[in-house]
This record gives structure tokens, C-alpha cells and sequence, in this order.
């Protein structure tokens, strides 16, 4: 399962290989890849914690493997052109995998992604899910604030300070969309 382990002695094998065995018993699928097809316009910016590929339109992201039950969440920046107020426009999706019960490759389609576009940045901040908008922007500043500290110990100050920066001001662009008794306060 790709996995490692020191193993000290003879002693220390008997439980890594269980480990090991367990692990390939409870994947359930492997070669798990998210597939977008995006607009002409529009490409990946940034993925957080994966890579991804982009051919002819798709945009391949590989997942891994994934036991029975398990999940994993991909967050996925997209930069493109809006378009005219009221323009809808639409990401095929789709989870291509191959299933170790029947050794097949299977497709499934899922939901349709869209984007409007709106006349204010306020009527987009509205129509936003917030715990979603939330849990992204989280990821995005945490990523950011790693290349910070990456900046500094790699004695670049001035950059970790601008990051670092950029990073207070996002989140404080995400307090000024909260509703007031929910809202915390930065220190």
C-alpha cells in the first residue's frame, strides 16, 4: 500500500505486515481520479494537497486509494472569465476508479458544477455557502501561511511578512460577510 516502517528486529515485523495486510483488505478502490472539464476560459489556479494535469480541457486530479467508507475532500481553485451579468456556466464533473471487488474500471458522473455571474462582489458573498466558503478559505490561508514560514526559514523576511499579511487581510475580508453575534474578533 506504499506505506514504511523502520523495523528494528525480527520481533518488529510480525505487527508491520498486519498493519500492511490490513490496509490492502480495507481498500476498497484505487486509481481514483477527479476529472473536471472546464470552460475555454477558465483553468485550475491552485489544488490544494494534490496535483493535477490539465488535457485538452480536462483537468485530471489524482485521489489515490480509498477504503470502504472512507472520504477525501479535494479543494480546487478555479480562475476564469465571468461573463455577462446572469451568465451560467457549467463544469462537467466526473470520478473515474477502479474497483478491487470486480477489478473493472468504472465513471460516474456527478452534479454539474456552476457559476452565475453577479453584479456585486456583496451578491456574491451572499450567495456563497458558508461553512463551504469557511473550510476553503481555512485551507488557502493555512497553505499560505506554510509558504510563510517556508519563506522565512529560507531567509526571505520580506516575503513571509508579505504572506503573512495577505493572509490577515483575507481573513479579515471573511469577518466583514459574518453576521455580527457569530462573528470573531482578530487579536
Amino acid at each position: 500500500s506504499g506505506n514504511y516502517a523502520f523495523v528494528g528486529g525480527a520481533r518488529d515485523l510480525p505487527p508491520f505486515l498486519a498493519r500492511e495486510l490490513q490496509s490492502v483488505r480495507s481498500t476498497a478502490f484505487d486509481n481514483v481520479i477527479a476529472e473536471l472539464t472546464l470552460p475555454a476560459s477558465w483553468r485550475v489556479h491552485r489544488a490544494f494537497g494534490v496535483t493535477h494535469t490539465n488535457r485538452a480541457g480536462v483537468v485530471s486530479i489524482p485521489v489515490g486509494q480509498l477504503a470502504a467508507g472512507q472520504t477525501r475532500k479535494v479543494i480546487v481553485e478555479l480562475r476564469g472569465l465571468a461573463g455577462e451579468v446572469g451568465a451560467e456556466q457549467t463544469f462537467a464533473a466526473r470520478l473515474r476508479f477502479r474497483s478491487l471487488a470486480d477489478s473493472e474500471v468504472h465513471a460516474l458522473p456527478v452534479e454539474s458544477l456552476s457559476v452565475v455571474t453577479v453584479e456585486s462582489e456583496s451578491e456574491a458573498f451572499a450567495a456563497r455557502v458558508q461553512g463551504v466558503y469557511t473550510r476553503t478559505n481555512a485551507v488557502a490561508i493555512d497553505e499560505a501561511q506554510r509558504e510563510a514560514v517556508e519563506a522565512w526559514r529560507g531567509g526571505d523576511a520580506a516575503r513571509a511578512q508579505q504572506l503573512t499579511q495577505g493572509n490577515r487581510m483575507r481573513l479579515e475580508l471573511s469577518l466583514i460577510h459574518i453576521s455580527e453575534p457569530t462573528r470573531p474578533r482578530l487579536i
